[in-house]
């Protein structure tokens, strides 16, 4: 029986998704946005023009901080009463799917006991809560359901550890993009060193660029970070998904074990938002973690299982941190841990 499939939505993840079922040469795929048009040798029809039978599955591909998926679910809706309409996650659970956080439940199912072991590691009721929201996303793949977002991105104000004197610290940016984070370092008065990771050329002239009129110490290097020291594969030119790559051959960056890394002054701030690098540069910085238990700040969606096992892990390295979480953005996107 040929599957058939609409997938609203042509972007990043909307092509990912259709050269996916492409490849099984036994589905009928039908793209559709708001616009009809024709994009990369596709044909992309309208949302109000688009005549789909009841047999199509609609595949939501749109999966970014700025839509609200709820919205958009009932806006398609409306269009097509009678269709079978989930998102792009949701494939997860029928073909094996890869993309950031996207699980199927039977891996979650695998990893249950790992899963309630980390949930266990938060202590306010805030980011427990916020744990079981994003647990339950990731089991139902259902976006029309949002959770309480913090606008403060890496200074939460709930938690003084971050939010108050910013002045005072050691400020290593990993993953430090085009300056947006040290901006807002630059808004809250500074911090007594800055140093910031950025491995994309493209990326890191522009961090370059905003540096200029810092009034603070700082450094910045166009390196990444990792669980050892060399060259490593790199998806170049993606702005902020630039991203590591063992299996690219094309494009190699230096990355760094940060253990082995000769700092200025030893970070009492780290931030990590990577693109799924964190995992490995924090077994790059162990002994860091170990003897100075540095402030940390890691982001928990770009791999499906970092949302337990780095939680785990850092706690097997030091067992006397308190940990929160806090999501950022919708979508379940921009959902940082902290550890102080």
């Amino acid at each position: 029986m040929k599957l058939k499939f609409a997938l609203y939505g042509f972007g990043v993840l909307g092509k990912k998704v259709f050269n996916f079922l492409s490849s099984y040469k036994k589905e009928s795929i039908v793209i559709i946005e708001n616009d009809s048009r024709v994009q990369d040798g596709v044909d992309i029809q309208s949302l109000d023009s688009a005549c789909l039978s009841e047999d199509f599955v609609i595949v939501i591909c749109v999966w970014n901080e700025k839509i609200d998926l709820a919205e958009l679910y009932h806006d398609i809706r409306l269009h097509f009463p009678n269709n079978h309409i989930i998102f792009a996650s949701e494939l997860t659970n029928h073909f094996s799917f890869d993309h950031f956080w996207f699980i199927s439940r039977n891996n979650l199912n695998v990893n249950s006991s790992k899963i309630n072991q980390a949930k266990n590691l938060f202590r306010d009721a805030r980011s427990r809560s916020l744990f079981d929201f994003l647990l339950n996303l990731r089991t139902t793949n259902d976006f029309t359901i949002q959770t309480v977002i913090d606008g403060n991105q890496y200074f939460p104000n709930d938690i003084l550890e971050f939010s108050a004197q910013v002045h005072e610290e050691v400020f290593c940016d990993l993953g430090a993009f085009i300056g947006d984070t040290l901006n807002e370092i630059k808004c809250r008065g500074g911090v007594k060193y800055y140093c910031g990771f950025e491995p994309d050329k493209q990326n890191y002239s522009l961090l370059k660029a905003s540096t200029e009129n810092i009034d603070f110490d700082f450094e910045i290097f166009n390196l990444g970070s990792y669980s050892r020291s060399g060259e490593i594969g790199f998806h170049s030119n993606l702005k902020e998904s630039s991203c590591i790559d063992l299996y690219c051959t094309d494009y190699t960056i230096q990355v760094v074990k940060l253990d082995e890394f000769n700092f200025k002054y030893m970070p009492t701030v780290f931030k990590m938002d990577i693109e799924g690098a964190e995992f490995d540069t924090l077994i790059g910085m162990s002994q860091i973690i170990k003897k100075y238990k540095p402030k940390l700040m890691i982001c928990l969606y770009h791999k499906k299982d970092d949302f337990w096992r780095i939680p785990l892990y850092i706690r097997n390295l030091r067992g006397d941190y308190k940990m929160s979480l806090r999501q950022h953005a919708m979508n379940g996107l921009e959902t940082v841990l902290y550890c102080y």
